[in-house]
């Protein structure tokens, strides 16, 4: 009887251990997907609000207009992340021109457009990758 009593008792604490575990993974996961800097998180998402409320009532027809509002959101979110106090890294153009420069031959397009299509994609992305870094810094004052 007693060995039975203490075998329960085994596996509930397995039992409670295993579901700790996990629960601990599973928030050290969370965390890890959390962006790392979140002041320029949130400089980003309140300059995407920003640009897209700027060009809300740009309506393109052409595509050189599509061009047009493109270029214009762009200039936006710039001046809007430089009134933050953010610049565009030097270490990301360092990156990026190699990069344009093989889109340019493959698309057959010119190194500027390639890069501003770059720069574009780049200037909203506020988690830093390996192998990437990121396109804005903090100016320090």
């Amino acid at each position: 009887m007693a060995l039975k009593v203490s075998i329960k008792y085994v596996m509930t604490l397995v039992l409670l251990v295993g579901v700790g575990l996990w629960l601990l993974n599973d928030s050290e996961t969370d965390t890890a997907q959390k962006p790392q800097n979140t002041a320029l998180a949130a400089a980003v998402n309140e300059c995407d609000a920003i640009t897209e409320k700027a060009a809300m009532n740009l309506v393109a027809i052409v595509e050189f207009q599509k061009l047009e509002i493109a270029g214009r959101k762009a200039n936006v979110f710039k001046t809007c992340m430089k009134d933050r106090d953010y610049i565009e890294n030097p270490a990301w153009t360092k990156y990026a021109e190699p990069i344009a420069a093989q889109k340019a031959e493959s698309e057959n397009t010119s190194k500027d457009e390639a890069f501003e299509n770059l720069r574009r994609t780049s200037m909203v992305v506020s988690q830093a990758s390996k192998d990437e870094p990121l396109f804005w810094i903090k100016i320090h004052n």
